[in-house]
């Protein structure tokens, strides 16, 4: 009885939870560094073997870091037992904070099995330099400014690299004691480097010779475009200070501008070896991967696209990275090669070739050459060749239309004209002249000339506001003859008030302005002397001349000695200066 009762649970488990007798799958995980600094990021791979176009696993929150999804794709690898296929989810981790943190175990579902990984343990640090391995240390470069409440460091993840070797540049502004604002992004002057441009930085805090230093590291990539002795940097970063306390006497915070220098960074930059250079080397340098995929796959037609996906991944140059060698072949057409996708850890290149005949038997090996600079060798992947089966393409059958062969020619009657049935219409229409059209209409035409006035007019009235918003010399020359009209008037009232005073001083000051306008000088430095110096040269008519030195050296004395002047006297000066003004219109 018991023996029957065990067989039918057994029976039961195997019907309804088939899962339960599963055994869990491995979960590979891949990272490409496991001590970094706090301004670094880290590459994460989860690997699904055996299984293809596994959906995205959704990443739980990893202590420590913030995840950014990347991308995925299928792979293929070789084994003993024969090919396995696989998904790789690419991720990107941001450290948050530094010291010692676990990346998994993850746990995800995906096929009907149960994936289950190991356990990776980072190490992050504290400074910007890259050979601080978490240890956080200070550099002998940070302890010697460690005196000054500000101060900007550069650093580089090496001093030695071959022409295009990719190596980080980290530029980061230290502070202390001092409040810091509207960081600017660093600029670096990079004679003989190409550079990206600086990611979003990151803040830490970092303790240096017994000072709590806040720190603001941007992370960016160069290589370098020469071989030679090379320079990088300086790094200048500008930003504002604010000094004082909202409870001071002065009025609260001061802000000043503030400007920080980093030091120069020596690179000695090698030649790429000429000893065991393939042939087709095209540049790349790096540690890469090269995959391929043929589609369609099988059975082709003549004619038929055959599309070629390249992808090389991995660390280094991916920018200055050429398209892969294939060989040609007398039975395939090879189109241009395009950039399917490009991204910071990978490019895919697309390449289309369609087979000629049935002769066609295969792909030929396209191979990948690139140069290692940390083994300082040569490598060459080769992929292929990938072998196609073409037929003939197949030619449908034109229709044909099948009828009665007419024996003899067939007669045709011509009708007698006026003797045909001719319908006649209930309702005309609208009649119409002949040979009047509508684009012969005159003022059809004339109505089609706004649009283009209105168009014309609009642009003219822009490119003059740009001017005048853009170049100030010809907006106060444009606007000085209206804006001395304006301050003339103001001199009248002035006048009818008996206030000589003032009145003496406002007619100085608006031809003063007007000459400044007119001629694009600061007004306070215009006096007399603008006669000789300014108005002569320009060959200005002699009298006029004498008129302006006059005014000027009577504005002179009447502005001192106001009192001696009579209203006829102020009548007399403010007549000059309208004829002044009137008279330098066009000039």
């Amino acid at each position: 009885m018991i023996n029957k009762f065990i067989i039918i649970t057994l029976v039961l488990i195997c019907a309804f939870c088939p899962k339960a007798l599963a055994a869990d799958k491995r979960l590979e995980l891949s990272i490409d560094n496991k001590e970094i600094s706090l301004s670094g990021s880290i590459r994460l791979d989860i690997i699904f073997p055996g299984l293809e176009n596994a959906p995205e696993p959704k990443l739980p929150e990893i202590d420590g870091f913030k995840a950014n999804y990347l991308r995925s794709y299928n792979m293929a690898s070789k084994t003993e037992s024969g090919m396995v296929r696989s998904t790789r989810h690419t991720y990107v981790l941001m450290p948050q904070e530094t010291g010692l943190f676990q990346v998994g175990p993850f746990e995800f579902s995906a096929g009907g099995d149960r994936y289950i990984s190991e356990t990776l343990i980072v190490r992050v640090g504290s400074g910007i330099g890259l050979k601080d391995k978490g240890s956080g240390t200070a550099s002998k470069e940070e302890e010697f400014y460690a005196k000054d409440n500000a101060f900007l460091l550069i650093a580089t993840g090496k001093n030695r690299v071959y022409v295009n070797e990719t190596f980080p540049v980290i530029a980061g502004l230290y502070y202390k004691d001092i409040h810091i604002t509207d960081i600017e992004y660093p600029t670096v002057k990079h004679g003989g480097f190409s550079i990206s441009e600086f990611l979003t930085p990151q803040a830490s805090r970092k303790k240096i010779k017994g000072y709590d230093f806040r720190v603001v590291a941007f992370r960016s990539k160069a290589f370098a475009t020469k071989p030679g002795e090379l320079k990088l940097g300086p790094a200048t970063i500008m930003c504002k200070m604010q000094t004082g306390s909202s409870s001071s006497l002065s009025g609260g915070f001061k802000t000043t501008s503030l400007q920080l220098d980093s030091t120069l960074k020596n690179i000695e930059v090698l030649p790429l070896p000429a000893l065991r250079k393939p042939d087709n080397f095209s540049g790349a340098i790096g540690d890469f991967k090269f995959d391929v995929t043929v589609e369609p796959k099988g059975y082709v037609d003549v004619g038929d696209a055959i599309t070629i996906s390249m992808q090389v991944s991995g660390e280094g140059n991916l920018d200055i990275i050429s398209e892969p060698y294939i060989e040609e072949s007398a039975e395939l057409t090879l189109y241009d090669v395009s950039i399917k996708e490009e991204a910071e850890t990978h490019k895919i290149f697309e390449q289309v070739v369609v087979p000629k005949s049935t002769k066609a038997k295969q792909i030929p090996k396209i191979t990948f050459s690139y140069f290692n600079p940390k083994k300082e060798e040569y490598f060459t992947i080769t992929r292929g060749p990938y072998p196609i089966e073409v037929f003939e393409t197949k030619k449908s059958q034109k229709a044909k239309i099948v009828e009665e062969p007419v024996k003899g020619v067939a007669e045709y009657k011509r009708e007698p004209i006026g003797k045909d049935i001719i319908y006649i219409k209930d309702n005309p229409g609208r009649f119409q002249e002949q040979g009047v059209y509508l684009y012969k209409d005159k003022q059809f035409l004339f109505m089609h000339t706004f649009p283009l006035i209105f168009y014309l007019s609009t642009l003219v009235l822009y490119k003059r506001h740009e001017k005048l918003k853009n170049d100030i010399r010809y907006a106060r020359y444009k606007f000085a003859y209206k804006k001395a009209k304006r301050g003339l008037k103001e001199a009248y009232s002035l006048l009818t008030e008996n206030n000589a005073e003032e009145f003496y001083g406002c007619l100085f000051a608006i031809v003063q302005e007007y000459f400044g306008d007119k001629f694009n000088l600061p007004p306070g430095g215009i006096t007399a002397d603008i006669v000789d110096r300014i108005l002569k040269p320009r060959g200005v008519d002699i009298e006029l001349l004498g008129k302006t030195r006059s005014f000027f050296n009577d504005c002179d004395i009447a502005r001192f000695t106001p009192a001696h002047y009579e209203k006829k006297n102020m009548l007399n000066i403010f007549g000059e200066a309208e004829e002044i003004v009137t008279c330098f219109k066009n000039i």
